[in-house]
């Protein structure tokens, strides 16, 4: 009992300490008080922590079981996801594109949970009928299609990061060049990268990894060998062919162009 509760303060504090830097270190003190004292965000940053809480508490009075908590946290997530995708392939991706998103998919799916909680009881007309897993389907689509057209409008609408910025990340990374041409035409002495498709397919594995082991495992504890055993082995097989692939890539292996005596100059003299 004594670990249980260890472990649920710890993730409480860890979350409640993780959501106000957010609000105040990433959002309030670089958008909107830049200029303020350090005491002033300390105090900022409680108030922020008993916000969370209140919200956690409100939250959690209207969840009904785990299942109701992590779809209603997927909700709040819907559409995110394309952003924080897009960042690493396409240069105009800024810091507002992910904080529109984020703020989007929160409005709309608490919105979109309370109008279905008044329509259940009668009040107004649902926006969504079915079973609960059509609902939750409809709700997370919905939300995700907001989300998305949120953020790229926001995207278009607001200035890119600083050419500095942009040029430092494709150094350092090398995305593919389809996404980052403007970016990639002023490092042009940096070889470029087409990576997607095999970035793809390693995505594809690691997942075929991943729930394949964990479907695994559960058909042997519920006692169905067979198939437990089969999906373990299908594990091994994926991970066998993702070591493969990520071996011959190179793993860890940084970039390097014999063109580029400027950057290596700069790598070699941070590390220095």
């Amino acid at each position: 009992m004594a670990g249980f509760l260890a472990a649920f303060m710890s993730t409480i504090a860890t979350h409640l300490n993780w959501g106000a830097s957010y609000l105040v270190s990433d959002f309030y003190r670089r958008f909107i008080k830049t200029d303020a004292s350090d005491q002033h965000y300390v105090h900022a940053s409680r108030l922020a922590t008993v916000l969370l809480v209140a919200s956690a508490a409100v939250v959690a009075a209207m969840l009904t079981s785990i299942k109701s908590g992590w779809e209603f946290v997927l909700e709040m997530g819907a559409g995110t996801g394309i952003v924080y995708l897009l960042r690493w392939y396409w240069w105009r991706i800024n810091a507002w594109s992910e904080i529109s998103a984020m703020a989007t998919a929160m409005v709309v799916s608490l919105s979109l949970r309370a109008w279905q909680a008044l329509g259940t009881k009668g009040i107004v007309a649902p926006p969504f009928e079915g079973s609960d897993p059509v609902i939750f389907a409809k709700s997370a689509l919905t939300t995700t299609l907001f989300t998305t057209i949120v953020a790229i409008s926001v995207t278009l609408l607001t200035r890119p990061e600083s050419e500095a910025t942009l040029r430092s990340f494709y150094r350092k990374v090398r995305p593919d060049i389809r996404g980052w041409k403007p970016v990639a035409a002023m490092e042009a002495q940096i070889a470029p990268v087409r990576d997607v498709g095999r970035n793809l397919l390693a995505w594809v594995l690691g997942c075929a990894v991943v729930y394949l082991a964990l479907f695994g495992a559960g058909k042997l504890i519920f006692r169905e060998p067979v198939k437990g055993i089969s999906m373990l082995v299908g594990s091994a097989i994926f991970a066998f062919i993702l070591y493969r692939e990520q071996s011959a890539r190179g793993w860890g292996a940084e970039p390097v162009d014999a063109e580029i005596t400027g950057v290596s100059v700069d790598v070699a003299a941070n590390r220095t």
